[in-house]
């Protein structure tokens, strides 16, 4: 899907063009099954396993089930309409809604990750209140409904329209007409898009130099040992989080600069980088995974390994009576979610 936006009355459907949109149609049928396979092993391991129902994994649950339904059916099915000469998809307007939608709501649950993270390591002593079962609701209705009311705007006939904007109707997106465009639709758009973003920058940056600051405090501390153990978890899994924001900036980040300077006449370039966008829901869940040894263990048990004696030794190795930070919050936050 383009998100960007395409002048209807455009001249340069050349024939590069659609050679690249081809190479990017070819791209897409190769990726869809590894992104659908390990989004599928994400989504399996979350839900099976209790020790995972925490809350910052419920916010990775959604985002692997929205990528799960863009692998198994969105991605497949406009690689096959482009490589067919259309005619697959029959109505642009839903369905490009839909897939804006769920890339719109996996960046609002970014900027919640981001959230979740800062309250534990920053405002630790918020967290609980903040991150209740209706607090958690709420922020998930946010991530679905900001995105879902703001690209409703073209189906009621505000802003651009959703339509195949190339002459051969091979793809479908943002067709700006006269008179269609809005300063209501473009702030619309920085709502959605420009908000999380900032969120997710001020989030990490304030994490980032308030473990800097607690570093010696927790290395001259009495219970150190217990501190940085539990410290450790912490950092750790916002690593992890943080990793995620990295790869939606390097997968992103290139598209919206090549298609807000100017360049999407140089159609390998810009089918290029909309190409990389498909990327991310695949790295995400790869790194998710091997970043997570818990996870990994878990996800080698559904192939018939046995990690549960791996994991017992692991636990016995701790010192008695200590508890890791996240295994406190598997306990109160587990309920939540």
């Amino acid at each position: 899907s383009n998100i960007g936006f395409i002048m209807a009355n455009s001249t340069f459907y050349d024939a590069e063009f659609y050679r690249s949109l081809r190479i990017k149609g070819f791209g897409q049928i190769i990726i869809s099954p590894f992104g659908f396979f390990i989004n599928l092993l994400c989504v399996i391991v979350l839900v099976k396993h209790k020790r995972f129902h925490i809350i910052p994994n419920l916010f990775v649950f959604l985002m692997c089930l929205n990528d799960f339904i863009i692998y198994i059916v969105l991605l497949p099915v406009e690689a096959l309409h482009i490589l067919l000469g259309g005619g697959v998809i029959v109505f642009c307007a839903p369905w490009n809604y839909t897939i804006l939608l769920l890339t719109g709501t996996n960046l609002m649950i970014y900027a919640c990750i981001a959230i979740n993270r800062y309250f534990l390591i920053v405002w630790n002593k918020l967290y609980r209140k903040v991150f209740t079962n209706i607090g958690c609701v709420v922020m998930i209705l946010i991530s679905f409904l900001v995105p879902g009311i703001t690209l409703l705007q073209p189906i009621l006939g505000f802003g651009p329209l959703y339509d195949f904007h190339d002459p051969l109707g091979w793809e479908c997106g943002f067709v700006i007409l006269d008179g269609t465009y809005s300063g209501f639709w473009e702030l619309s758009l920085i709502l959605s898009f420009a908000i999380p973003l900032l969120i997710m920058m001020f989030c990490y940056i304030s994490i980032y130099w308030v473990l800097r600051k607690q570093r010696r405090v927790i290395e001259n501390h009495q219970a150190s040992d217990y501190i940085d153990r539990s410290k450790r978890v912490d950092v750790h899994f916002t690593k992890v989080m943080a990793m995620l924001f990295v790869i939606y900036c390097a997968t992103y980040g290139p598209y919206m600069i090549v298609s807000n300077i100017g360049l999407r006449h140089v159609h390998y370039l810009y089918q290029g980088t909309l190409f990389l966008t498909k990327w991310n829901g695949l790295l995400n869940s790869t790194v998710y995974i091997l970043m997570n040894r818990q996870v990994k263990v878990a996800i080698l048990a559904l192939f018939g390994q046995k990690p549960a004696d791996n994991l017992e030794r692991s636990n016995e190795r701790r010192s008695p009576g200590v508890q890791t930070k996240m295994e406190n919050m598997s306990s109160y936050t587990g309920q939540q979610t």
